[in-house]
């Protein structure tokens, strides 16, 4: 039998490494140094549906159902219907989708809404659509809404983020208590309302829920148009401070 001597600062073929010193085992290391690493994962309970009710003293007799998802995914339709009532039909992209009806003895209100925080899974873009239809019986007269409204967002920092939106509704009024009022007649009927809008917000707070340090300001800027023509501004601050809070960060006691 032959034997093949190495020595040593030889190269073993298929090694990234030199041979190692005369004495010892040679040791295989790979070339490129990547593991497959499996990762087997399973969503936390995003979806919920509630049901509630109301007696309100102005708004009548109220009820509500909704159908609330966090982890929605518009593209995941269902192939079976084990796909379906399983629960994983339209999940796993981090949409969020919202459906509320709440029906009522002087009040009516019915929603649907979409959002996707990167546009196609992967734009710095956020997208964001809904429509809505309302309708209120008050005394002197009957409204009813029906609109949609569209809008787009962009984060320019991690504090600073800057959206875009359309929306348009039409009004109309019906049933007027009372006849002769010039401000009322002018209305009764159909009204189209559209409005273009653009919002700045800066958000330097540690938490959105119960902030107790860093600030909040949002700036907005509305023009509508159709058969009312009018611009409005919002601007609104909000300051936290915090004066104290335990070591472990519970007991927060801010000032806002």
């Amino acid at each position: 039998m032959r034997e093949r001597v190495l020595t040593p600062g030889t190269a073993v073929p298929g090694d990234g490494n030199a041979y190692p010193p005369i004495g010892t085992a040679p040791v295989y290391t790979p070339n490129v140094r990547v593991a497959d690493l499996i990762v087997n994962g399973f969503p936390a309970r995003t979806g919920r549906i509630m049901f509630g009710g109301a007696v309100n003293s102005d708004a009548g007799v109220t009820g509500q159902i909704t159908i609330d998802e966090r982890n929605f995914d518009i593209l995941r339709w269902p192939k079976s219907f084990r796909d379906l009532f399983g629960g994983t039909a339209f999940r796993g992209a981090g949409q969020t989708f919202r459906l509320e009806a709440a029906p009522g003895s002087d009040f009516d209100r019915y929603s649907a809404q979409f959002a996707d925080p990167n546009l196609f899974g992967y734009l710095p873009i956020s997208f964001s659509a809904s429509g809505f239809l309302y309708d209120r019986r008050f005394n002197d007269w009957d409204e009813e809404r029906l609109g949609g409204r569209v809008a787009f967002g962009y984060r320019v920092t991690p504090d600073l983020s800057i959206a875009f939106g359309v929306s348009g509704q039409n009004v109309d009024i019906s049933r007027p208590r009372v006849v002769g009022v010039p401000q009322l007649d002018a209305v009764v009927g159909d009204n189209e309302l559209w409005t273009g809008e653009v919002t700045l917000n800066h958000d330097t707070r540690d938490t959105p829920l119960q902030a107790s340090r860093g600030h909040f300001m949002e700036f907005k800027f509305e023009e509508a148009f159709g058969d009312f023509n009018y611009a409005r501004f919002e601007l609104e601050y909000r300051k936290y401070w915090l004066v104290a809070e335990r070591a472990d960060r519970t007991g927060r006691q801010t000032i806002s």
